[in-house]
């Protein structure tokens, strides 16, 4: 026998959390493009790498997951320069680039013409997709949650003139207080939910903690533990207050085995390594890559 419509008014309090960084604005967002060694002496087979640049927001991944779809089945290194931001996202770039058999290194990229964040720049067709540049390592940083990504590599490199830094992780915690509508009618003397509806949404507020929870702390352990670093680093991590930074030395770097050898970028993309009898895995022989640079690097009259 049914009864009577019932509406109930209900208010819930949702606390959701997004590591620091998730929102960043889309111009301090990682970028992501594929750079040919522009060495003078360099063609016609020269080294190729990928290019991430930026801090690391809740859609990095989609944009690495992009270029790699560009790069295909050839083996680039991924050179990294970045504040940190977001560690969900800089754990799954990670992943991705382990599961890619790809390495790592702390390193700037010097653009040759156009920059692959100028509106302006036009590339050519046979260009590919792909710009021209020189690497190198002094002035580079990874920090924050950059070494999660940078932790990926199967060779992961920085060197003296490069900068490595952790600090504890900030999380933040967005609140936004939700009123719900519910109608339900009796049946046979037990409640039947009929539907459940938003019928106001209150301001949101947000809040910080550098306090671990046991599932980050898991998630951050567990990640270590895939890729071969040692555990010690979380708790260099944790000594060192979210407002600092606590940079890793070489040796350091290498007892933790966030890195896998201490050197300069150059052994991953210096125009040398496509001379050799057996070229490395991205070197790449073609025709002279060419820029069309934008009227920000037209000459002055």
């Amino acid at each position: 026998m049914h009864g009577w419509v019932f509406a109930l008014i209900a208010l819930s309090v949702l606390a959701i959390p997004a590591p620091a960084g998730a929102a960043q604005p889309d111009k301090e967002a990682m970028v992501f493009s594929i750079v040919r060694n522009a060495a003078p002496a360099c063609e016609p087979n020269c080294p190729e790498w990928i290019f991430a640049e930026g801090k690391i927001v809740g859609n990095s991944p989609s944009g690495l997951k992009r270029i790699l779809k560009q790069a295909g089945k050839r083996r680039l290194p991924i050179l990294i320069n970045s504040p940190g931001g977001d560690v969900d996202a800089a754990i799954a770039m990670g992943r991705m680039i382990r599961a890619k058999g790809l390495d790592t290194a702390v390193s700037l990229t010097r653009f040759k013409g156009c920059k692959p964040r100028d509106p302006d720049c036009k590339l050519l067709p046979q260009n590919q997709g792909v710009y021209s540049g020189n690497a190198y390592s002094g002035g580079a940083f990874c920090v924050s949650a950059c070494p999660l990504m940078l932790a990926g590599g199967i060779e992961r490199l920085a060197s003296q003139w490069s900068y490595v830094g952790v600090h504890q992780v900030t999380t933040v915690y967005r609140e936004a207080k939700v009123t719900y509508q519910t109608r339900y009618r009796i049946v046979n003397g037990k409640k039947k939910i009929l539907d459940r509806t938003v019928a106001s949404r209150g301001p949101t507020k947000t809040r910080t903690t550098t306090k671990l929870s046991k599932a980050m702390r898991n998630k951050l352990v567990g990640y270590f533990g895939e890729m071969g670093i040692r555990t010690a680093t979380l708790d260099a991590m944790l000594s060192t207050p979210a407002s600092e930074m606590r940079q890793l030395p070489e040796n350091e770097l290498l007892q933790l085995k966030l890195i896998t050898r201490s050197g300069t970028v150059d052994m991953l993309v210096a125009s040398a390594i496509c001379r050799n009898e057996v070229p490395a895995d991205n070197c790449r022989a073609t025709m002279s890559v060419q820029t069309i640079p934008g009227p920000a690097n037209s000459p002055k009259p």
